[in-house]
């Protein structure tokens, strides 16, 4: 057996209604406020090396905006991961959103144990009744992009053991090691999990092109979804639910498909639109499950391919966006070329032929536009950060920066190689990769008088 261990710190009061507490996975430095006395301003009170208890500043109250931004500049070495803790109503200011929310944030539980039952022994009784489903679906509809999990937050002498609530990770068993830290974070990161009330309990959720529960993709055409529950000690299911619902449409009010049984596949044939999907299961003993959820964009490259058409990325630094055009697609594994302000013919004459099916695009001067310190970000066509904020450019310019991996976090300078701008490589080298979807992958300077036009950001589509 293979135990994994992951650090983390669970941020925030719960003093007041709008406050809450969030659990930060494997971030590298401490968050916090102490020492203070009114410890409601934008600003530590304390003195720096003296009695300021954090790393990192972040505000105690009204402060949850603030705090997102701080994990996603200090993530883990898969991203910023972050959990809502038993939400209620008006808490993490109303549930306060935007691009780092999203990117901060994967989780939100569903159920909690008894945080202060004084019983020495967990049992199946001390699983609290609260319902929080309500809480993550009205954030769905908010535009997070989060999962259900289970938590325990019980003091018992055998946590972890006798309550039976579970959050279960999907985890790739191609490759041995099948458990190890990094696969866990990129699993958290890529929303790949459920939340159980039987610990032994198991879902499948499954979309055509071989996704998952977790994923965002767009499909051209059909997609068959399939659900299947089993249970090693032969529970029943009494009802098995497919919720599907659209960000900002409001919330669900019923479920979508219906079975009196531990198995379900349906067929969707829509031409536009987004729609997220979930399951929920209930067994015979009454046991629920959740699924995490798939957003799916109807009338998108669809299968091989995805649909990247509106998608924005932002040049930091100096202030400079590009707007990808509607229909431009990545292949499965391929890479999108975006250059500064030169034809295809003459980008491939400066850098070499462009690989076959490589996608190239002339921004027509818009970006990039690399004199030194550039970062740059990623948004989809909802404006959900998907990748980034990227590492700079030298203050001089002059290189070639090239992701490792593409499982790797965007800001942190492990993830790249810095190499001189004649070792730019468009349009091929992406690392192995995680099904991460679409990430930047390299960003290069072109030298020589003249040759600013072949400046170059490369997408990847890791599928």
């Amino acid at each position: 057996d293979v135990f994994i261990a992951l650090y983390g710190m669970e941020w925030g009061v719960t003093t007041n209604a709008d406050q809450g507490h969030v659990t930060l996975i494997e971030t590298p430095k401490l968050f916090g406020w102490e020492t203070c006395s009114t410890c409601n301003g934008p600003n530590p009170e304390c003195t720096a090396g003296t009695n300021c208890y954090f790393d990192i500043f972040t505000p105690k109250r009204f402060g949850y905006l603030t705090m997102y931004k701080r994990s996603v500049e200090n993530p883990s070495s898969a991203g910023a991961l972050g959990i809502l803790c038993h939400p209620s109503t008006g808490e993490f200011d109303n549930y306060a959103f935007n691009s780092d929310a999203d990117a901060a944030l994967q989780g939100i539980a569903v159920r909690s144990g008894l945080a202060f039952a004084t019983t020495t022994t967990c049992s199946d009784a001390n699983v609290a009744s609260t319902d929080y489903s309500a809480r993550w679906k009205e954030a769905l509809n908010k535009g997070f992009h989060l999962g259900p999990v289970a938590d325990h937050d019980a003091h018992c002498n055998n946590y972890g053991v006798g309550i039976p609530n579970r959050t279960v990770y999907l985890i790739p068993n191609g490759t041995a090691p099948v458990l190890t830290k990094s696969k866990l974070l990129q699993a958290h990161k890529a929303r790949h999990f459920f939340a159980t009330e039987d610990s032994n309990a198991q879902l499948v959720f499954t979309a055509t092109g071989s996704h998952i529960m977790g994923d965002i993709f767009s499909a051209s055409g059909s997609v068959t979804l399939r659900v299947a529950v089993y249970d090693p000690g032969a529970e029943s299911v009494s009802t098995l639910e497919v919720w599907r619902g659209q960000i900002g449409g409001g919330v669900p009010a019923s479920a979508y498909r219906t079975a009196s049984a531990s198995t379900l596949s349906f067929t969707e044939t829509l031409s536009s639109g987004t729609y997220y999907y979930y399951v929920h299961a209930v067994q015979a003993d009454g046991h629920d499950l959740w699924s995490a959820p798939m957003w799916i964009t109807y009338g998108g490259g669809g299968t091989g391919s995805i649909n990247v058409g509106g998608w924005k990325i932002a040049q930091l630094n100096a202030t400079f966006n590009y707007t990808i055009p509607t229909g431009t697609t990545i292949p499965d594994n391929g890479y999108l070329v975006i250059g500064r302000d030169a034809t295809k013919a003459a980008f491939e004459g400066f850098w070499g032929p462009l690989p076959v099916g490589v996608v190239y695009l002339n921004s027509a001067g818009l970006l990039p536009q690399i004199n030194g310190s550039e970062t740059y970000d990623l948004y989809n066509a909802s404006s959900t950060l998907m990748d980034g904020r990227t590492i700079a450019m030298g203050s001089s310019g002059g290189s070639s920066i090239q992701r490792k991996d593409p499982c790797l976090a965007a800001n942190l300078s492990s993830s790249w190689n810095v190499l001189a701008s004649s070792s730019g490589n468009p349009g091929s080298g992406a690392g192995a990769g995680c099904a991460k979807g679409v990430v930047i992958n390299e960003f290069s300077d072109a030298l020589g008088t003249g040759n600013f036009v072949y400046e170059f950001v490369e997408l990847h589509y890791d599928k």
